[in-house]
């Protein structure tokens, strides 16, 4: 490995690390699902925050946090 070791390795049990990955999704109802039925763990439905962003979390089989949301100000089109 390019870190020679000196790493932390994640892991599905237990809490994860205080980090996530965040996609920017269009249809985030839709790709939790897909997550879901592929084999992620959901941890928090899709949900519309005061901001009007949708948010969902689902941790992958490994165990590292994965958030999908929305785009903050349109579509993601508009974030190119």
């Amino acid at each position: 490995m390019n870190l020679q070791g000196k790493y932390q390795s994640v892991s599905a049990e237990g809490q994860p690390f205080g980090i996530e990955l965040a996609f920017v999704c269009d249809d985030v109802a839709a790709d939790y699902k897909r997550a879901v039925a592929a084999g992620a763990v959901s941890v928090a439905l899709p949900a519309e925050k005061p901001w009007g962003q949708m948010v969902a979390y689902v941790r992958a089989k490994e165990g590292t946090l994965i958030e999908l949301c929305s785009p903050m100000g349109g579509s993601t089109a508009d974030a190119v």
